[in-house]
């Protein structure tokens, strides 16, 4: 028994060194597969070399050293001539690095190297070429045993440093998910608190719960698509699918609400129009007053009118019948309160003409009195202030009689000539 135990541990380690051998082997073609070749924003300042390249020799790398919490040292390392202290590599700060590479610079990964408690990305600022110019590392300190992390997790490390798109975007479907959870919840307790009589409120509470469950079905096919797990997208759509119907159904409810409103509101919009159209074919206009009430009701007709074809025309685009005749009498009525504005014009002018034959009357019997003052004046001293007083108040009435004229008057037009011949008679 004693002369098998040896052959057991050198099998036990055999096989535990085939095994590492294997996860290493794994682990390096999945980060070739990554990141080799490729370039990739920097998220924190990496160093290149402290002292001067300008001399030769009188410079020493620096490598960027970062542990799992996302720590950073700078590490020169150790070789002759340089401003430094000769001797073994040591640790520098920030500031004393002759040269860096800032935040958001796009370098290349052209070798990547596993160490028993690190991973080692050789950097570089060209994607051909690799010199001390361009030369950079970043040193992933791990410790040992990384090799049996999940790879997920060492990705997650390396991204702390490098801008992983993939990994930039589904933290970013994460995030959108978590707010959407939130959103959803939010809009759930919205929902809820809705009165069942608040169709429209009904109708735009639940169209927002589907956009909120269409989106995350999307956020979860995305992130399906990304490789990650994936047991919500089905139950999200078919919440989505139950509230496009619910809201179908309540839409179909609005619509004959919304029809019932429509046919109310005509009836009334009507009798308020035939209401008022009688009360301008009854309502006198004798005087101006009485002239701007009419046009004011007609206006107002007019806009009663306007209402109820707005109202057929909703009526129509809900898919709902309005009657023939009910569109006839509406543009009968339309042409008839057109004729009734028309005629404001005429009935105004013949206001004005009427209050110009009023006034005319009224001057011809003052007239009469200033020709018996000036007949009785002749030879007299008084006789030029009764002939002026005469003349100013026949000029007077011919000006009436022309306004008269161009309000309609038959007879004005005679009237004013035989005014001037009688003005020039007194000349």
């Amino acid at each position: 028994m004693r002369s098998i135990r040896p052959l057991t541990l050198v099998v036990l380690l055999s096989m535990t060194t085939a095994l590492y051998a294997a996860k290493s082997s794994s682990l390096l073609t999945n980060l070739n597969s990554e990141f080799l070749g490729q370039s990739f924003p920097i998220k924190h300042r990496v160093g290149r070399y402290v002292g001067s390249t300008s001399s030769g020799e009188q410079y020493r790398l620096v490598d960027t050293e970062v542990d799992i919490n996302g720590n950073i040292k700078y590490l020169a390392r150790s070789g002759g001539g340089g401003v430094i202290t000769l001797g073994p590599s040591q640790h520098i700060s920030e500031n004393q690095m002759t040269a860096s590479f800032d935040p958001g610079a796009r370098l290349w990964v052209w070798k990547i190297e596993l160490k028993d408690d690190r991973i080692e990305f050789w950097l570089s600022s060209s994607e051909t070429t690799h010199t001390v110019a361009t030369y950079a590392k970043l040193k992933f300190m791990l410790g040992k045993g990384y090799e049996s992390w999940d790879y997920g997790r060492i990705e997650g490390v390396i991204a702390n440093s490098l801008r992983i798109e993939r990994l930039e975007k589904l933290a970013q479907l994460k995030a959108d998910y978590t707010d959407l959870k939130r959103q959803l919840e939010a809009a759930k307790s919205t929902d809820s608190s809705v009165p069942a009589k608040d169709l429209d409120g009904q109708i735009s509470s639940k169209q927002h719960l589907q956009v909120l469950y269409e989106k995350l079905v999307a956020n979860r096919l995305e992130i399906s698509s990304m490789g990650q797990s994936d047991t919500e997208s089905a139950t999200f759509r078919k919440e989505a699918d139950a509230i496009r119907i619910a809201v179908a159904q309540l839409q179909e409810q609005r619509k004959s609400q919304r029809r019932a409103e429509l046919a109310a509101n005509a009836t009334a919009v009507r009798q308020q129009y035939v209401s008022l159209k009688q009360r301008i074919s009854t309502t006198p206009s004798n005087n101006k007053l009485q002239l701007q009430h009419r046009q004011d009701d007609i206006a107002a007709a007019r806009k009663l009118l306007g209402d109820l074809k707005s109202n057929y025309t909703q009526q129509q685009a809900f898919g709902f019948l309005v009657p023939p005749a009910d569109l006839s009498w509406l543009d009968t009525e339309s042409k008839t309160l057109d004729s009734l504005l028309a005629d404001v014009p005429n009935m105004e002018a013949r206001l004005n003409l009427n209050a110009l034959e009023v006034q005319y009357k009224a001057m011809e019997q003052k007239r009469n009195a200033l020709q018996a003052a000036y007949m009785k004046a002749a030879g007299t001293p008084d006789q030029t202030a009764a002939a002026d007083a005469l003349k100013k108040h026949l000029r007077l009435m011919y000006d009436n009689r022309i306004a008269a004229e161009r309000a309609g008057s038959k007879s004005a037009k005679q009237q004013a000539a035989g005014l001037q011949m009688v003005m020039q008679h007194l000349n």
